[in-house]
Parts: C-alpha cells; structure tokens; sequence
C-alpha cells in the first residue's frame, strides 16, 4: 500500500485505461450497495476537489464503477494514478438520499403490458398497481437515454 493512504480513493477503487483519454475506477469490495454508496462518494469527491485538475473533462458514476474522461495530451495513466492517490473519499462528503415521487399512466392503449403482467403473474391488474405503486425503487444510475434510470432490486 506503499504511496497510498488507507482511506484514498484506491484502497476501495481499482484504476483501469479503457481507452485513449478513458478511465474506469471500479469498486472493489461489497456489495452492490456498498460499491454504489462508494461511487456516489467518489463522484462528489472528484466534482467537488479543491485540486481538481483542468484535464480531468468529466465523471461518470454508474453502478459499481465511475468514469473518468481526461486530457490524455496534458496527462498519463501515472498522473491519473498519482492525483487519484492524493483524493480521500470519504472527507466532509456526505451521501444523500432524494425520494422523487414519479407519475405512472396505467391507461395507455399501446405499449402497456399491465394485461401481460398479469397474466405472467397471475395477479390482477389491481394487485400489480397497488404493489408498483407502494413500492419505494433505488436507482443506481441515470442511462443512456434521457430519464432511463438503472434501478436496484425489484419484486419479482
């Protein structure tokens, strides 16, 4: 762990080149929970550090992982490396949960699938919106396309 401290962002992140520029810091221990919690940490970490460097372009939390996008003319793996070390996680950097109350429309004629829910499922249209309905969704990350959400656990 020589060069490291214990409480850096690399003791919970391994550091990957994926491409010319292109980083991927994946969490490294626990569960897919404590990795996201990891994550959402690092990303405001990196955002929000005092020494952020001016090639480091943009940070992208997903899952278990964060993107980083830099200058690969201004800087190399070894820098990435050597600025990631001096980054603590955790400092004065708290998680927060937004609970975001979304509207849901049952009535569509097309691209509805609540009758084949239902019947997959054996439940009634009824039942299936009550427990959508009441049920509180954990999203990991935002996706490709605008408002397509990855989310966590879901009832079968």
């Amino acid at each position: 762990m020589e060069g490291k401290a214990i409480n850096s962002v690399l003791h919970f992140f391994k550091l990957t080149c994926v491409g010319e520029g292109s980083y991927i810091l994946y969490a490294k221990d626990g569960d897919i929970q404590t990795k996201n919690a990891h994550c959402q940490l690092l990303t405001k970490a990196l955002l929000l550090a005092e020494n952020r460097p001016t090639w480091l372009y943009d940070v992208i939390p997903s899952y278990d992982s964060v993107a980083l996008h830099v200058d690969c003319i201004e800087v190399d793996q070894h820098n990435v490396y050597q600025w990631l070390s001096s980054i603590n996680e955790a400092a004065n950097y708290k998680s927060q949960t937004q609970h975001i109350k979304l509207p849901v429309c049952y009535s569509l004629k097309r691209e509805n699938d609540l009758n084949d829910i239902a019947q997959r499922s054996g439940l009634s249209t009824d039942e299936i919106i009550q427990r959508h309905t009441s049920a509180y969704y954990k999203v990991y990350a935002i996706g490709f396309a605008p408002g397509f959400a990855y989310m966590g656990f879901v009832d079968e």
